[in-house]
């Protein structure tokens, strides 16, 4: 069996690649929560997993809206605590009062993350945003962690970017792989969900067959 949910469970993962697929999520729904949370549950069937993708989708799409990153955090925790999830949510307060402790250190990184689980991810993601203004500060301070590095770094640049909006050095945003995929996805969602009234081109059916 390839597809799991929590009911069927395929495994007991709870790491935190799960929550880099999130940002999809945020951009076409306005109440992402529990189809973040059931796309989760497809590969990852620890339900703090699934808890932890809901609460990433949600404090996304409230970034993406234009709410600060305090409210959007506050938005997601409440979803979280709402369907369960305490422990994320207390997890995810805790690292917003820890940014206002200074930078994102090493070492403060480390503490906060401890044993990489798309809980302790999400929280790492939220401090290193909250303390400090610079996105890329934020994301080398999380990969300089180790672990699931990638992961990390991916996961706060989404949510930096989402507050921030484009803020990383072209050579590393023309280095990305996949690049023009990528940018013609994030464009055709935001067409196809932004409430904007548009008209399917040609070139669409051929990139979205079925």
């Amino acid at each position: 069996q390839l597809r799991g949910s929590l009911s069927t469970p395929i495994n007991n993962s709870q790491e935190p690649t799960v929550l880099t697929r999130m940002a999809p999520v945020a951009m076409v729904s306005w109440t992402p929560f529990p189809l973040a949370h059931d796309i989760a549950a497809l590969t990852h069937n620890h339900p703090q997993a699934c808890l932890a993708a809901g609460a990433t989708a949600t404090l996304l799409q409230k970034l993406l809206v234009g709410e600060s990153l305090q409210d959007a955090v506050e938005a997601a925790w409440r979803k979280t605590e709402q369907a369960g999830g305490r422990g994320i949510a207390e997890a995810m307060e805790q690292a917003l009062q820890a940014a206002d402790d200074g930078e994102p250190t090493i070492a403060r990184c480390l503490e906060i993350l401890g044993e990489p689980t798309a809980t302790s991810a999400l929280a790492l993601a939220v401090f290193a945003t909250a303390s400090t203004s610079d996105p890329m500060g934020a994301m080398t301070a999380v990969v300089q962690t180790g672990g699931p590095a990638s992961r990390l770094g991916a996961l706060t640049g989404q949510i930096s970017g989402a507050l921030h909006g484009p803020a990383l050095p072209d050579a590393l945003v023309d280095a990305l792989e996949a690049r023009r995929a990528v940018i013609t996805v994030a464009e055709d969602l935001y067409r196809h969900f932004s409430g904007v009234p548009f008209a399917l081109s040609e070139d669409e059916w051929d990139r979205y067959p079925g």
